[in-house]
């Protein structure tokens, strides 16, 4: 479980060409105040890694259903995964140019790439569990089978091949399943870089952008109180076409004078899980209180940092489900 009670200063470095000299990166966890009053643990999870060519930051909300018994263990190995995809994106990339690229040509690759990280580390996890007996003995062959969840079979095979290739994927298909079912969770991920901003994310929470007086949803938002949510823990093939993926090239400046400019250059990025917008009585509200962040970011950005923790606590304590609540926001360094 990984959770931020307490705001942990922000290093910048000086220069103009490093990213990491653009934002301030604030996260903050609070265990909802239902949870508390249980003795519960947050199941919520952050985490963000800041490197020369991005910022990369993700949040997951581990299934608060009671079949979900290692949720919040999920959302930690679902932001670890994440920024661990996205790291060697970043690095393995020459170019600005080829950077782009590899976020518009390769959104399914980078899905893919998360769905199996995280479905490997949550069974490395599971076969240390006490529910795992049944099938210790085939542990080293179902780690591997993580490795082929998106494997297309051999293009020529004897139906003996045939038939012994879909017995085996189908029984460790079936395996794994109820395995990752005991850690569900969201996962919401933004990079980044000085020319654009990558956004993934799969079941609800949010990633919104506030410029100027102006609030963009830079993912479609999911309904609010809403009980049903996609997750990673569904069947690969599943979570894959789950998955909602955007790319926004930024604008130079506030004032396009071409069509061609997205008109974005955000004041700041927030990421955050169902828990925040949930505390609101409605989207209205929460939209306006976000834009009001923004006026109080440019004049008191330390203030707001101070504050969010117990502006958290409150905002849980207050609304109907009481819930966890994680976000992370990225300010422009202006």
């Amino acid at each position: 479980m990984m959770t931020t009670e307490k705001a942990e200063p922000v290093s910048i470095v000086s220069s103009n060409s490093d990213v990491r000299t653009e934002y301030k990166v604030h996260t903050r966890s609070v265990t909802g105040a239902k949870k508390r009053r249980r003795g519960k643990p947050c199941e919520d999870a952050v985490d963000y890694k800041k490197l020369k060519k991005g910022i990369i930051c993700a949040v997951a909300d581990g299934h608060g259903d009671k079949k979900c018994k290692y949720s919040s263990i999920g959302a930690k190995l679902a932001v670890e995964s994440a920024c661990e995809v996205l790291r060697a994106v970043l690095k393995d990339s020459p170019t600005p140019s080829a950077l782009y690229t590899q976020f518009i040509d390769g959104r399914d690759k980078i899905c893919k790439d998360i769905i199996t990280v995280w479905n490997r580390k949550v069974i490395s996890d599971f076969l240390s569990r006490p529910e795992s007996n049944e099938c210790e003995k085939y542990g080293i062959d179902i780690l591997a089978y993580t490795e082929e969840l998106f494997a297309k079979p051999k293009s020529k095979m004897t139906v003996e091949e045939t038939r012994a290739y879909y017995e085996r994927r189908d029984y460790f298909e079936s395996i794994l399943h109820d395995a990752v079912a005991l850690y569900g969770t969201t996962l919401n991920v933004v990079v980044v870089t000085t020319k654009f901003i990558f956004c993934m994310g799969i079941g609800d929470g949010d990633i919104i952008a506030v410029q100027g007086k102006r609030f963009n949803w830079l993912l479609p938002p999911a309904e609010q109180f809403s009980t049903k949510t996609r997750s990673l823990c569904m069947k690969p093939y599943d979570a894959l076409a789950s998955f909602k993926c955007v790319t926004i090239t930024k604008s130079k400046s506030k004032n396009c004078r071409s069509y061609m400019e997205s008109n974005i250059n955000p004041d700041f990025i927030m990421l955050s899980t169902d828990g925040l917008r949930n505390s609101f009585l409605d989207e209205g509200m929460y939209i306006d209180r976000m834009v009001a962040i923004n006026s109080e970011r440019q004049t008191g950005y330390k203030k707001f940092v101070c504050n969010s923790k117990r502006w958290a606590e409150k905002l849980s304590r207050e609304s109907v489900y009481q819930d966890d609540l994680t976000f992370a926001l990225l300010a422009h360094n202006k």
